[in-house]
């Protein structure tokens, strides 16, 4: 059954407060799913699942601190919620600054030469 859809300042509101937030990369390889962006906005740890190392979601995050990645299967889903159970402190504050609007803003401008 299908619910009623929810505004995305609820969704953002969530976001926020999450303590962990999870995220699949994209089989095709062709984009960076966007909620990624929404999610480095929060303090939350974030679980990467992706179908190998070469997709371009690892790219951008792999080395993040908070962020954790791992491939689709059991064994490494396994090992990276161990990893994050062993070394969550919901009290920590990740520098996740370069992914602010203004650091975004001028990576845009330089790449498109403004």
């Amino acid at each position: 059954k299908l619910k009623s859809r929810i505004p995305y300042s609820d969704i953002i509101n969530m976001v926020v407060n999450a303590d962990i937030l999870l995220i699949f990369g994209n089989k095709e390889f062709s984009q960076i799913p966007a909620k990624i962006y929404d999610y480095m906005g929060s303090n939350a740890i974030i679980l990467a699942i992706l179908e190998d190392y070469s997709d371009p979601l690892y790219e951008l995050v792999s080395g993040i601190n908070g962020i954790y990645c791992c491939i689709n299967n059991c064994d490494d889903i396994m090992r990276a919620m161990c990893d994050i159970l062993i070394n969550f402190n919901r009290d920590i504050e990740f520098n996740r600054n370069e992914f602010n609007n203004n650091a975004i803003l001028s990576k845009l401008s330089k790449f498109l030469d403004i």
